[in-house]
């Protein structure tokens, strides 16, 4: 959680959301030692959110809600009897689903995934729902066109084995069609092509994306964060080694399943109807 990769900000947005309901009493337990300097922390603080390494957990809680194979296996072994919702972020890799009898319901943030946990793991319907990436819908919202150039937006680390198919992929069909590319990204290659800009990883993509026509990803928060600006999104499926089976340019869909105080309802109707069963 020291960084604003996606999953990080998955996490710190669900967060804010949630923070607004008085009758939560959060603790957001990380896996890496949380520097409490960092400002999305400070930012948690102030909200009244207490922050803890995963390790440091000493109170009784009524809920868990846990993301990642490890600090479900971790939070089943610690706390056996307490029920858990399990976020699963990904289909493709790093997502084993952990089954326990704590874990009372799945949470998938996007369709296949969904599918991937009725499919391949078994998961009755009745234990999953699909609760899509919370989004600051005052931060990405539609902007005035521009009359610059075409520019493509994609987010996520060059050196990503998953991601690096469709970033070379991106970048090539960019140059060929003399479109920009900006590639946001803490990893960094020289593509030697004024076409193709690597900026450094931020939070405030936005900016970006304010002055973009499209958006290059996989599917998850960059394709929403453009979708909720207006443009549409060139979206690569592929294989858990990164090769691409498909490509295709989806407009943006209604965007109210995405804002964040909309997921966040959802979040805590969801927890209330687990609490009820117990």
């Amino acid at each position: 959680m020291n960084s604003v990769g996606g999953s990080e900000l998955y996490h710190y947005e669900l967060l804010v959301g949630l923070s607004q309901f008085e009758q939560l009493d959060i603790t957001f337990a990380t896996y890496t030692q949380p520097n409490l300097d960092f400002y999305l922390f400070q930012d948690l603080l102030k909200r009244g959110i207490k922050v803890k390494h995963l390790s440091n957990l000493q109170e009784e809680y009524n809920l868990i809600i846990a993301s990642q194979p490890y600090p479900n296996q971790f939070l089943c072994l610690r706390y056996p009897n307490i029920p858990k919702i399990s976020i699963i972020h990904s289909a493709l890799r790093s997502e084993e689903v952990i089954k326990h009898l704590s874990i009372k319901h799945y949470v998938a943030v996007q369709p296949d995934i969904y599918r991937c946990l009725k499919h391949k793991y078994g998961v009755k319907t009745s234990n999953i729902t699909l609760i899509y990436n919370p989004v600051d819908s005052t931060r990405f919202r539609k902007h005035a066109k521009h009359e610059n150039k075409v520019n493509g937006v994609l987010i996520g680390e060059i050196n990503d084995p998953l991601r690096r198919p469709m970033i070379d992929h991106a970048v090539r069909e960019c140059i060929n069609k003399h479109m920009g590319l900006t590639i946001i990204s803490h990893s960094k290659d020289d593509f030697k092509n004024t076409l193709i800009q690597v900026k450094n990883q931020t939070y405030n993509t936005e900016d970006y994306l304010k002055e973009a026509d499209f958006t290059v990803g996989l599917g998850g928060r960059t394709t929403i964060e453009g979708w909720m600006c207006g443009i549409p999104s060139y979206i690569y499926h592929v294989n858990s080694y990164g090769d691409i089976l498909d490509i295709k340019l989806k407009c943006p869909p209604k965007t109210e399943r995405f804002e964040r105080n909309y997921v966040s309802k959802q979040h805590i109707e969801l927890y209330k109807q687990i609490l009820k069963n117990e």
